[in-house]
C-alpha cells in the first residue's frame, strides 16, 4: 500500500474542525514496506480511535519533506523496519536535524526543535509494537535550540516612555513604574470599549425614538418595499421619493421590531444610485457616518434587533481584560455560563486546550465595563432567539451578522483584527492582538504581587512553566536584557581608567566589578567582622566605592555570572522574591546592563573572545 491517510482535528475560534492528511510513500521515494511505511501505517490505524492535532502532523509532513530530499535518509526510512538499529536511528535524526537548520534557517529555534520532536515521536511510535530489531534504549538529544522568545505585551501609545527606558533607583521602583504603565494601558483600552458601547446604544436608542412616531399606511407601505426591494420604479418611485428621510428610517425601523420573521428584515440597498445617498441621508440624523463606518447601513437599520459586530468586539475585549483567558476559551463561553446575582456576574467558560473548566470569575462594578458587556450579549442572545434567528439549543454567547451573507444571518464570532483598529484609530490607542492584550493582562497581575501559582491559574495553564512564557516579557526583556538607558548612563560613571588603578588598589567582588574601599562603605551595618559583605554594591543609585575595572579576569566573572543569572534567575525569584528584589534583582541589572554596555564599547572584541570560549564550555557542561 503506498497511500495512507491520516485523520486530524484542531480548534479555531472555539469550533472545531476535521480534516483528512494523505501520505504517498511515492512522493517520498521510499519502501512501501520499509521504516517510515510502518510508521505512517500505525499512524492511519491510530488516528480512527483518536484523531491527531492538525498543526502536528502537518509540521510532520513537512519535515518528511525536507528530509526525503537527502538520499542517505531516504535509505534508512527504506530499510526494514525489524533491521533497523540504534545506530540507524541516530544517524538519521542527526542527519534530519542538520537538514532542518540548514534548510529552514528562517524558523525560529524553538519551531525547529518542536519539529524535529514531532518528526522523531511519530517514527518511533512503533518501537513500542516490538517489532524493532535492537532496543532502543537512550532517547536522541537534540542539537537544537529550544530557546522561547517572551511573548509581546501591549505596545507602548504615542507619547508613552518603553518600559525597558524607565529611570529607576532601585527594582521596586521599577516595579511600581511598570505596573503603573500597564495599568494606564489597560485603562486607556477600557476607556475606548466603554465610548465604543455606548455610541451603539446611542444609535440604538436613536432608532427605537424615531420608530415610536406615528406613521401612514402609505409610509409603512414604502418602509415594506424599502425592506424587500429597495426603491421601486414607476408612480411609486416619485412618491417613495418624496418621503423626509428620517420618517422613512422611523418607518423602517417600525416595521422590522413588529415582525418576527428574520427573512423579512433583510434591507436590499440594491437598485438605483440613489438608494445609498437615501441611506445616507436617513442615517445622518442618527450619527456622524465616518464613527459608523465601516458598518454596512443596511446593518445599521437593524440594530435595534440585536447587536453588531463591532460593539460585540468592544465587549469580547473588556471581558479578555477582566478574565484573562485566551481567545478561543472566550470565544467558548456560553450563556448557561453566565450567572447573574444582583448587579454583578459570575461567569466560567471551557478551555478546550486542556479539556478543564476555567476557574470563575466574578466581575461587578468594580471591573469596568464588564457588567455593561456582560448585559449588551445577553440581550443580544434574547433578541436572537426572539426573532427565531437561533434555535432555542443555542447557548452561545457571541453570535453576530455573518460576513458575506444576509445582513440578518448570523455566525459565531470569529476575526475582530477590523474592529479592533477601528477602535485603536478612534482613541489614539496603538494596534494591537488579542494574544498581546492576553500577555499584558497576566503579566500585570504577576507585576502587582499575584503568585505564579495564582497566574497560572487564572490563564487556565497545566503548567507554570507555560506560564513562564508570559512573564519572562518582564524578567528577560525588562531586567535580563537591561538596556534601561539611565542605568547604562549610571555605569559610564563607575568605569575607572589606568589612573585610578595605579593610585589605588581596588578589591574584587567576584561579579566583575570592584570595590575601593571595602573597610568603609557607605553604611556601618553592611559591615560583617570590619568588612563590607557586598551585598548592597547595585541597590538604589549603586555604592560610591564601586567600581569598574576592565580587564581579561573582570570580563570572565562578568561572562559567568550572566551565564549564572539566565539560567537560575526564575528558581531565585520564586524561592525567595524579597531577596531578588533587594540583592538578587539589582546585581541583575547590574550585570546585564554592564554586558551590554561593554558590547557596544571599544571593549568588544574583548568581550566577544570570552563569551566565545565560555560559551563553549557552558555548552559541553550542559
Amino acid at each position: 500500500m503506498s497511500k495512507y491517510t491520516v485523520r486530524t482535528s484542531s480548534i479555531n475560534n472555539a469550533r472545531r474542525f476535521s480534516y483528512e492528511i494523505d501520505f504517498l510513500l511515492t512522493d517520498y521515494g521510499v519502501a512501501s514496506d520499509g521504516w517510515l511505511a510502518h510508521a505512517i501505517a500505525r499512524m492511519a490505524r491510530d488516528s480512527n480511535l483518536k484523531q491527531y492535532f492538525t498543526a502536528d502532523v502537518r509540521s510532520f509532513k513537512n519535515a518528511l519533506t525536507i528530509v526525503a530530499t537527502n538520499p542517505d535518509c531516504r535509505n534508512l526510512l527504506s530499510k526494514p523496519v525489524t533491521a533497523v538499529l540504534r545506530r540507524d536511528i541516530h544517524s538519521l535524526f542527526t542527519m534530519m536535524e542538520s537538514i532542518l537548520a540548514e534548510e529552514k534557517s528562517s524558523w525560529s529555534g524553538a519551531v525547529q526543535f518542536r519539529t524535529s520532536g514531532l518528526f522523531r515521536r511519530y517514527l518511533m511510535a512503533i518501537s513500542n509494537d516490538g517489532v524493532m530489531y535492537e532496543f532502543v534504549g537512550r532517547p536522541f538529544r537534540s542539537r537544537l535550540s529550544n530557546f522561547r522568545s517572551s511573548r509581546p505585551i501591549l505596545p507602548q501609545n504615542p507619547g508613552e516612555m518603553p518600559l525597558d527606558a524607565l529611570p529607576h533607583s532601585d527594582v521596586d521602583e521599577l516595579k511600581r513604574k511598570i505596573s503603573t504603565l500597564l495599568d494606564s494601558q489597560i485603562s486607556a483600552l477600557i476607556d475606548a470599549c466603554i465610548a465604543e458601547l455606548n455610541f451603539w446604544d446611542d444609535v440604538r436608542q436613536t432608532l427605537m425614538a424615531h420608530s415610536m412616531l406615528q406613521f401612514t399606511e402609505d409610509e409603512l407601505r414604502n418602509a415594506n418595499s424599502y425592506i424587500l426591494e429597495g426603491i421601486p420604479s414607476g408612480y411609486y418611485a416619485k412618491k417613495f421619493l418624496c418621503m423626509e428621510p428620517k420618517r422613512l428610517l422611523g418607518a423602517i425601523v417600525h416595521v422590522t421590531n413588529i415582525t418576527l420573521n428574520h427573512d423579512f428584515a433583510v434591507v436590499r440597498s440594491k437598485g438605483w444610485s440613489k438608494t445609498s445617498a437615501l441611506s445616507r441621508a436617513m442615517l445622518e440624523d442618527v450619527a456622524s457616518l465616518d464613527q459608523m463606518k465601516p458598518v454596512p447601513h443596511a446593518q445599521i437599520l437593524q440594530m435595534n434587533r440585536h447587536s453588531h459586530v463591532c460593539e460585540l468586539s468592544a465587549a469580547f475585549i473588556l471581558l479578555m481584560i477582566h478574565t484573562a483567558w485566551n481567545a478561543d476559551t472566550l470565544r467558548a463561553l456560553q450563556v448557561d455560563s453566565i450567572v447573574q446575582d444582583g448587579s454583578s456576574f459570575l461567569i466560567k467558560s471551557f478551555k478546550r486546550k486542556t479539556g478543564k473548566y476555567t476557574s470563575e470569575v466574578v466581575l461587578d462594578s468594580a471591573s469596568r465595563g464588564a457588567v455593561q458587556a456582560l448585559n449588551l450579549l445577553m440581550w443580544n442572545h434574547h433578541q436572537l432567539k426572539k426573532l427565531k434567528i437561533i434555535s432555542d439549543s443555542n447557548n452561545e454567547a457571541w453570535a453576530t451578522w455573518k460576513r458575506g451573507g444576509y445582513p440578518c444571518e448570523v455566525e459565531h464570532i470569529k476575526n475582530i483584527t477590523q474592529y479592533i483598529l477601528r477602535i485603536c484609530s478612534r482613541n489614539g490607542i496603538a494596534p494591537f492582538s488579542l494574544e498581546q492584550l492576553r500577555t499584558h493582562m497576566l503579566l500585570r497581575h504577576k507585576v502587582r504581587g499575584r503568585s505564579i501559582e495564582d497566574v497560572s491559574r487564572i490563564a487556565g495553564h497545566t503548567s507554570i512553566d507555560v506560564t513562564g512564557t508570559y512573564l519572562d516579557q518582564f524578567l528577560q526583556k525588562i531586567l535580563s536584557k537591561s538596556i534601561n538607558l539611565d542605568f547604562q548612563n549610571r555605569l559610564a560613571r563607575k568605569l575607572c581608567g589606568p589612573e585610578e588603578n595605579m593610585q589605588r588598589a581596588l578589591y574584587l567582588v567576584g561579579d566583575g566589578t570592584s570595590c575601593v574601599n571595602p573597610r568603609t562603605p557607605p553604611f556601618e551595618t553592611w559591615l560583617v567582622n570590619g568588612t563590607c559583605d557586598a551585598r548592597h554594591c547595585h541597590s538604589g543609585e549603586g555604592c560610591i566605592n564601586s567600581r569598574i575595572e576592565v580587564t581579561r579576569e573582570r570580563i570572565e566573572e562578568l561572562v559567568c555570572w550572566n551565564g549564572y543569572y539566565e539560567r537560575n534567575w526564575q528558581r531565585l525569584y520564586e524561592a525567595n522574591t524579597d531577596a531578588f528584589e533587594k540583592l538578587h534583582g539589582p546585581a541583575i541589572i547590574m550585570n546585564f546592563a554592564l554586558l551590554s554596555f561593554l558590547k557596544n564599547s571599544i571593549h568588544r572584541d574583548k568581550v566577544c573572545e570570552v563569551i566565545d570560549a565560555f560559551g563553549a564550555v557552558e555548552d559541553r557542561d550542559d
